[in-house]
């Protein structure tokens, strides 16, 4: 108890007011940046949501203040993802969320092939392997060996492939 009271000496008890911004209603009450970050936030679990919310809103995500779209980025978690280039306009640094959101989808479209390219090509490897009578074990390494990957990728693609 003791320890306490010496802490409440030297820590205020300041009032916090909490609020759940992916809940809030009424957003057209705040008149800043604000609202559309708000907005965004309500939207960030779904995707169609989220890109009908901002092309409902074009004007403005194509000139976001740098501020505003690192606030964005932190909100949605995509700190690594969102590669919005900045550039200086009228002495102000701006972002255009819209060509990085598109940016985002055209580099889960190149992944999206790269991947399916890779599968195919371990696909075709296996089933030929297989289809010349070489051990399972064996086609396990040459997989390994050809795709640059480690052995238990190796066994799993293997095993799906192998029929």
């Amino acid at each position: 108890m003791q320890k306490n009271t010496v802490l409440k000496e030297y820590v205020p008890n300041y009032r916090i007011n909490l609020i759940d911004a992916g809940n809030l209603e009424h957003l057209e009450r705040f008149k800043s940046d604000l609202q559309e970050v708000l907005g965004m936030i309500q939207c960030r679990g779904d995707k169609e949501s989220l890109l009908k919310y901002i092309n409902d809103r074009k004007e403005y995500f194509q000139n976001v203040d740098e501020e505003t779209y690192y606030v964005i980025r932190e909100f949605l978690h995509s700190e690594r993802m969102l590669k919005g280039n900045i550039e200086k306009s009228q002495g102000k640094e701006t972002v255009d969320m819209c060509k990085a959101l598109e940016d985002l989808y055209n580099e889960g479209i190149e992944c999206g092939m790269e991947r399916g390219m890779t599968c195919g090509m371990v696909k075709g490897v296996v089933e030929t392997l297989r289809d010349f009578g070489i051990e399972k074990d064996a086609a396990i390494q040459k997989v390994m060996q050809k795709f640059e990957i480690p052995r238990e990728q190796a066994e799993k693609d293997v095993e799906s492939y192998w029929r």
